[in-house]
């Protein structure tokens, strides 16, 4: 193989797992691994302890939602098992291909105790209320239309999305950077198919 058809076809393949911080929004590069160790929430699951639970609080954020309305981005925590706080952005491709998963996992599971909250990293309103709509994401979303500068990404160091943060009834860390069917492994795992 010529290497100049190497890099191009290496370059597709990383430009499909995450988007990550930058200057602009077209900069989308990194691995899976890359993109979970961008976020260091304490009290995560690590692969050297797969069922331990961390009893670290999630920090609580308000933020405006699609209405406009302050809203507590662990308001309803309580009255679910599991929360799956997931950081995306409309003009993030894995963000959106993530959301087929999403909504595989609420589907399954919202009448058994999971909710989504959604936190975009959008600066456009009209572009995320849109990707909302076409995309059909029925679950809680807010944003401030501040990108990479909104406080919950910039208070737990978020570095890469799409990033999942899965929060219990009070409201601590049981696991984070899932992706794919690893979200619906989670949960499948605790509650069953």
């Amino acid at each position: 193989m010529r290497p100049l058809p190497f890099l191009i076809i290496c370059s597709v393949c990383l430009s499909v797992c995450s988007c990550k911080k930058s200057s602009s929004h077209s900069d989308i590069s990194g691995s899976q691994s890359e993109q979970q160790s961008a976020v260091k929430v304490e009290g995560s699951q690590t692969d050297d302890a797969p069922e331990t639970v961390y009893k670290t609080k999630m920090p609580d954020f308000e933020l405006p939602d699609r209405a406009g309305n302050t809203v507590s981005l662990l308001a309803d925590v309580g009255k679910n098992k599991f929360t799956i706080i997931d950081f995306w952005a409309s003009w993030c491709g894995p963000c959106m291909r993530e959301v087929t998963f999403l909504k595989e996992a609420y589907k399954r599971y919202k009448d058994r105790g999971v909710d989504i909250v959604s936190v975009s990293l959008d600066t456009d309103g009209d572009r995320w209320r849109s990707a909302i709509v076409d995309w059909e994401m029925p679950w809680k979303h807010v944003s401030d239309l501040q990108g990479w500068k909104t406080a919950p990404v910039v208070k737990l160091g978020i570095e890469g999305i799409p990033f999942i943060v899965v929060v219990d009834s009070e409201g601590y860390v049981v696991d984070s950077g899932l992706r794919g069917t690893e979200l619906i492994d989670f949960l499948e795992k605790r509650l069953g198919k």
